[in-house]
């Protein structure tokens, strides 16, 4: 039986802002797409609302992505990958993204989708570990 899908948290040892940019280019060292960043501090600022430092990551890539959609259409309500910073209400500073497990487990993918998943899990590791500081650049061979 698999163990169901959770949204995995690490702390990082820089501020929102660092990190958001150190996980930025992580994710293009990595060889993935970013599809989008999000300012949600900024999105409140806008409508008079104030929120601590909160950002997301919209990340992929098309090979890995496309090898599930090939299996279940559906699966693209799960795409492009997220990935949330922010910092708490004590100071600190957080990163989360939900393992891509449950995309397999939502969409009943197949051994070809099973190998996706294993692979979106350790970039999804390797890209936040590097931007919390857990892991450095010199110690991950990109790609």
């Amino acid at each position: 039986m698999v163990p169901p899908a959770k949204t995995i948290t690490l702390p990082s040892r820089f501020r929102a802002a660092e990190t958001f940019a150190r996980l930025e280019r992580a994710v293009i060292d990595q060889g993935l797409w970013v599809f989008a960043k999000l300012d949600f501090t900024a999105d409140a600022a806008e409508v008079n609302l104030d929120l601590g430092p909160t950002f997301a990551i919209l990340i992929g890539n098309p090979r890995m992505g496309t090898q599930l959609l090939l299996e279940n259409q559906l699966a693209a309500l799960e795409l492009p990958l997220k990935i949330l910073v922010w910092t708490n209400a004590r100071g600190e500073t957080w990163i989360a993204y939900d393992d891509p497990l449950h995309i397999s487990q939502r969409h009943a993918v197949d051994v070809t989708g099973e190998k996706a998943i294993t692979k979106m899990q350790r970039v999804l590791t390797r890209v936040t570990q590097m931007a919390a500081g857990d892991i450095e650049w010199s110690e991950i061979e990109t790609r």
